[in-house]
């Protein structure tokens, strides 16, 4: 179902658990990003997870968007240039269980989201190939790395940066 400025008109729109302002796209088949500059910038965070999204790409200006839930798509790649220019305010990404492989890809993260603190990259190809992948979005910082005490196995490692970012591979 493509995006329309009906079904972000009529689409759940509620105050989420951190007070933020949040729309709800969940599980509608989107195939791409369009018309979200209908929303007039009035949301905080928009939960795309759960749809059929090829590409993070097309976001209007959106300063007050902080928050992104991309979760259950098929993302391969982001336009980093357009991420950085319209959506400048991101400080949580979900990107779980998406088709993201390639490093350059999670490197461009770093370019499009400057203010960046959480990043979930749970279930993507990429990393099985690289299991310390969030390391590239902080390069300068040093990483401290443990066993999640939450993990029932230790694969899933929580990397904890001094800049407050953490990811989960």
């Amino acid at each position: 179902m493509r995006l329309s400025a009906e079904i972000l008109s009529q689409a759940e729109q509620r105050p989420n658990p951190l007070e933020e302002r949040e729309l709800i796209l969940r599980g509608l088949a989107i195939p791409a990003i369009e018309h979200l500059a209908v929303t007039r910038d009035a949301f905080d965070a928009i939960d795309f997870s759960d749809n059929r999204l090829l590409r993070l790409e097309n976001f209007p200006r959106l300063l007050r968007l902080s928050s992104l839930m991309c979760a259950g798509n098929l993302i391969e790649s982001l336009d980093a240039p357009n991420m950085k220019k319209n959506i400048p305010n991101i400080k949580a990404l979900t990107l779980s269980y998406n088709r993201i492989s390639a490093l350059h890809e999670v490197s461009n993260l770093a370019t499009a989201c400057p203010k960046l603190e959480f990043l979930s990259m749970v279930g993507n190809p990429v990393t099985s190939k690289f299991p310390s992948v969030s390391s590239v979005l902080c390069p300068a910082r040093k990483s401290q790395f443990r066993e999640d005490p939450g993990s029932d196995d230790n694969v899933n490692v929580t990397i904890h940066y001094p800049c407050s970012m953490m990811a989960y591979s």
